[in-house]
């Protein structure tokens, strides 16, 4: 989970855009928003960052689904399991409904650089 410039969290395991989306085709948008050659979440509003695309990072993934995705929101994760629990209740091998397990990242980087802490943003 990353947070955003207008305090929107999203889930993106780090922090910078660069391997993982489609930044760099928008250079003449955002290639004033870099540090050092990185392009960096918490530099960019949500309204941004939907205007970009996720991709594979790994070359010897499939590439099918690039530019296919954006940066989610953590609200619509939560609300695609409110969603999921409700629809399709689980009766097989369990009772539980499906959960979420939260991963605050570079929760001391977002404090030092950015000056938000993303734990308070989420139990805000």
């Amino acid at each position: 989970m990353q947070i955003t410039k207008d305090r929107e969290l999203v889930i993106l395991h780090d922090p910078y855009l660069d391997y993982c989306t489609d930044i760099w085709d928008h250079a003449d948008r955002f290639g004033d928003k870099t540090h050092y050659g990185w392009s960096f979440v918490p530099d960019f509003t949500l309204e941004e960052l939907h205007t970009i695309h996720l991709k594979q990072r790994f070359g010897r993934r499939g590439k099918k689904n690039n530019k296919k995705y954006r940066i989610q929101k953590f609200q619509d994760s939560i609300d695609l399991i409110r969603f999921l629990n409700k629809t399709y209740p689980r009766t097989k091998n369990t009772e539980r409904n499906i959960g979420l397990y939260i991963e605050i990242k570079d929760w001391q980087w977002n404090i030092d650089w950015v000056g938000h802490n993303s734990a308070d943003v989420l139990y805000e």
